[in-house]
């Protein structure tokens, strides 16, 4: 079939790509998961069958997700309301007063906030992969703990990367700076650092078991005579999977930091040593 063009339209002062496909009889809004790019499903040969499956029967509307794909990026992670005004726009840009939501993954809960909230604009709601939340919570034992979660990418996410060649950029790897040091238990955090700025991710890394770990580490790297910053970068880079440390330098200062920071190769007892200080 056809491909037609990426189009956008304002949600707030974001610009929203979307895209539409097929003339069925009526319109079906597709939620995505977690990252899309509009142009790029087109390249990929078991996501086309899906694309084209769908379009054959509706009009399918399609979207990136703000911060992702080609969306404009935000800072931070946007609200549910602000994702549901981003559908408003989509929808009110091609016309759409009512049609039927495909909330797939992440994009199921969504999907069932807007019917909730919108039911004269949704006509049928189906949902896919959906979970209330992936970590566990007093009511939600299912859920994995961040240790689980930690674990779980080491032990599968890096060795199916080295068995497939592939690289992993780490998401905060540094953890928004908590690993560079520059955090103090107890002190006010520095005026424009990352944590400052946003008071959800602080709480996030600033958990009491965070700065015992950190403090742990830190204990550990001063008495081989390195830094909290090298020991980071140095766990980091240890065996090669890791393709970046995407460390959001400001300074000449910090990149010159970073550098040196790569020096360090961790023993097999170094990283025996670590794993038990981050359990």
């Amino acid at each position: 079939m056809e491909v037609p063009e990426v189009q956008y339209t304002k949600s707030g002062d974001v610009n929203i790509a979307y895209q539409v496909t097929g003339e069925g009889p009526f319109d079906l809004v597709f939620v995505p998961g977690y990252v899309t790019h509009l142009e790029l499903q087109w390249s990929i040969a078991g996501f086309v069958p899906f694309l084209e499956s769908l379009s054959s029967f509706c009009r399918l509307i399609r979207f990136d997700k703000r911060g992702t794909g080609m969306s404009d990026r935000v800072g931070g992670a946007p609200t549910l309301e602000a994702r549901m005004d981003d559908v408003r726009a989509v929808m009110d840009a091609v016309g759409s007063q009512r049609a039927a939501f495909y909330g797939l993954s992440e994009g199921a809960a969504m999907s069932i906030l807007f019917a909730a909230t919108y039911p004269e604009r949704t006509a049928a709601l189906m949902v896919r992969s959906g979970f209330p939340r992936r970590m566990w919570a007093a009511d939600y034992p299912w859920g994995r703990t961040e240790e689980e979660y930690v674990r779980e990418v080491e032990r599968e996410l890096i060795p199916a990367a080295k068995a497939l060649g592939l690289g992993i950029l780490p998401y905060f790897p540094l953890a928004s700076g908590l690993l560079t040091g520059k955090y103090k238990r107890g002190a006010a955090l520095p005026p424009g650092s990352r944590l400052a700025k946003n008071p959800r991710h602080a709480q996030e890394f600033l958990s009491e078991r965070n700065w015992r770990i950190v403090g742990e580490l830190e204990t550990f790297a001063a008495r081989r005579g390195h830094t909290m910053l090298e020991l980071a970068f140095s766990w980091l880079l240890r065996d090669g999977v890791v393709a970046s440390v995407i460390a959001g330098a400001t300074t000449s200062e910090q990149v010159e930091q970073n550098v040196r920071a790569a020096g360090w190769t961790l023993s097999a007892a170094d990283l025996a040593e670590i794993d038990r200080i981050s359990l």
